[in-house]
C-alpha cells in the first residue's frame, strides 16, 4: 500500500438519526482541493440542498482540516466547520476558521475531516477515539455554558482530548450561536445554531496516530527560516481596564507566539483573551456610558459571550444596530423591553444577552441576527446596516473596501469573512501608518515598502 503523507485518508460520515456510518476516501479529492477550505466547499456543493433550511437535519456540519494539520508546519493547524449558514441572509455557504488544536486531535484520531447530518433523538455528543465511535447522551451537559462543558468533558476523556461544543444559545437555535474548542477558539456562522438543530452538544476527540511527512528535514529548515522573521515581534495585549497577563497561550502551532493569553481580572477570573473583536465587543459601549474611560467590564461581557455561546462580531452589530436606532427613536422601550439608554453597563449586557440565549420577548428577534431584524423592523432601521453589514450580513465595517480598495474582490465574492486575507491587507496598512505618524521611529514600513508590497501581491 502507497504511504500517505499529511491526508490520513479518510473522512467520517455520521448520521445522528439512524446512527449509520460510512468512510469517504480523501485520495479523489485531495489532489484538486487540497483540503480544510476546499474539501469543505466541494462536500457542501454536491450535497447541500439548496431548497432545505440550515437547521433542517439533512443540513450537514462539515469538519475539515487541511493536509499538513497536525504536522510541525507553522500555521498549519487550524480547521473549519461549515456548511449552510443559518446566520447569512439568505442562507447559503458558511464557514468558521479556527484555532486551538483541535486539528491535531482530528488528525491524531486518523480522519481528514466529518460530515455530520440527520438529529439525535435527545442531547448527545460523539466521542472518536482512534477510529471508535460512540454517540453519548449529553442530558447532564446541556443548559451549562462552554467553559462548564469543555470542563466537564476534560474530566470525562481526560486532558488529552479535544472537544468542540455549544452553549444554551446553541441549545436554543439562536442564529448568531458559535461552537467554540480549546483555548478559546471558536467558529461563527451560526453553526452553534446547526449543532443544537441536531441536539449535538459536542463533539470530543482522542486519537494517539502520528501524522507522516514527506521530507522532515526540509520541512525543519522551512520551519526554522518562518521563526526567524518574526523575532522581536512585539504583541500587542488586549487595551482593557482591570486585567493582567498571566501567560501567553498560543494555538498549537502558531510561529509567533500571538497576543491570545491567559488573563487575570479584577474579579477574581482567569481566561483566555486575544487582542481582537471579541475582546473588544463591548468596549465602545463602556466607553460612551463613561464619559470617553473605559472599565473592566468589557471582559467581563466577553466572558458572557463565552457562556452562552455568542458571536462576539455579530453581537457588536446588533450593539450598533440598537444604538443607532435608538438616537433615532426607531425602537422604543415599549416594544423591545430594554432600556437601550444604558447601553455600556453591565447590567443591559447582561439582560440582553439572556434575552437573545432564551429567546426572551424581543430577544426572540434579537437571535436571529442583525440584518433579519433591522429588515423586520421597518425601512428605516434596514438603512442603519447599509454602511456596516453586506446584504448577506457580511461585516463591511472594520475591513471596508471603501476603505481598503484591495478588498473589493473579496466582499464581492464571498459570503462570510476572509480574515486572513483581510488581514494581509489591513496589517501592513496599520504598520505603514505607524511608521507615517511617527516619522518611522516606530515602525519600518515606509511608504517605498509599502508601494513594493501593494506592486508584487495587490
Amino acid at each position: 500500500m502507497e504511504t500517505i503523507y499529511g491526508w490520513r485518508g479518510k473522512i467520517l460520515r455520521l448520521n445522528l438519526t439512524s446512527g449509520e456510518i460510512q468512510h469517504q476516501q480523501t485520495a479523489a479529492m485531495a489532489e484538486r482541493f487540497i483540503g480544510g477550505r476546499g474539501f469543505l466547499s466541494k462536500i457542501y456543493w454536491d450535497e447541500v440542498d439548496s431548497k432545505k433550511d440550515a437547521l433542517h437535519p439533512d443540513s450537514p456540519v462539515i469538519i475539515m482540516t487541511g493536509p499538513l494539520a497536525g504536522t510541525s508546519a507553522p500555521s498549519c493547524n487550524r480547521w473549519f466547520i461549515g456548511g449552510k449558514s443559518p446566520l447569512l441572509n439568505p442562507q447559503q455557504f458558511g464557514l468558521g476558521n479556527v484555532g486551538g488544536s483541535m486539528a491535531v486531535a482530528i488528525k491524531a484520531a486518523g480522519l481528514d475531516g466529518m460530515i455530520i447530518t440527520g438529529k439525535a433523538e435527545k442531547p448527545s455528543y460523539v466521542h472518536i477515539q482512534d477510529g471508535k465511535y460512540k454517540v453519548k447522551e449529553a442530558a447532564g451537559l446541556w443548559g451549562l455554558g462552554i467553559p462548564e462543558t469543555l470542563k466537564c468533558l476534560t474530566a470525562a476523556h481526560g486532558k488529552n482530548s479535544r472537544a468542540i461544543c455549544i452553549g444554551p444559545a446553541g441549545e436554543n437555535q439562536v442564529k448568531l450561536a458559535i461552537a467554540m474548542s480549546d483555548n478559546n477558539a471558536c467558529g461563527g456562522s451560526g453553526f452553534g445554531a446547526v449543532m443544537g438543530s441536531k441536539n449535538l452538544k459536542a463533539i470530543v476527540i482522542e486519537g494517539s496516530q502520528k501524522v507522516k511527512v514527506a521530507r522532515p528535514e526540509e520541512l525543519k529548515k522551512i520551519n526554522q527560516q518562518v521563526r526567524s522573521l518574526i523575532e522581536g515581534r512585539v504583541l500587542m495585549d488586549p487595551n482593557i481596564e482591570g486585567i493582567e497577563l498571566v501567560k501567553r497561550s498560543p494555538c498549537f502551532g502558531c510561529p509567533s507566539g500571538c497576543p491570545r493569553g491567559l488573563y487575570l481580572h479584577d474579579s477574581g477570573k482567569e481566561e483566555i483573551r486575544k487582542n481582537c473583536a471579541s475582546a473588544y465587543s463591548y468596549y465602545l459601549w463602556d466607553k460612551l456610558q463613561n464619559n470617553d474611560e473605559s472599565t473592566a467590564v468589557p471582559f467581563l461581557v466577553t466572558s458572557l459571550l463565552d457562556h452562552y455561546g455568542l458571536c462576539g462580531q455579530e453581537i457588536n452589530n446588533l450593539f450598533s444596530f440598537l444604538h443607532e436606532s435608538d438616537k433615532l427613536g426607531l425602537l422604543p422601550e415599549g416594544k423591545t423591553g430594554i432600556k437601550l439608554s444604558e447601553q455600556g453597563t453591565l447590567a443591559y449586557a447582561e439582560k440582553l444577552l439572556d434575552m437573545i440565549t432564551y429567546r426572551k420577548g424581543f430577544g426572540d428577534v434579537l437571535a436571529e441576527g442583525t440584518i433579519r431584524v433591522a429588515q423586520s423592523s421597518g425601512k428605516e432601521t434596514a438603512a442603519l446596516l447599509e454602511k456596516r453589514v453586506t446584504q448577506s450580513g457580511f461585516n463591511a465595517n472594520a475591513y471596508n473596501p471603501r476603505f481598503f480598495i484591495t478588498n473589493a474582490p473579496f466582499y464581492a465574492t464571498e459570503s462570510t469573512s476572509t480574515m486572513n486575507q483581510l488581514h494581509e491587507v489591513s496589517f501592513p496598512m496599520m504598520k505603514w501608518t505607524m511608521w507615517f505618524a511617527t516619522e518611522g521611529a516606530y515602525s519600518p514600513f515606509s511608504t517605498d515598502v509599502l508601494q513594493k508590497i501593494a506592486k508584487k501581491f495587490w
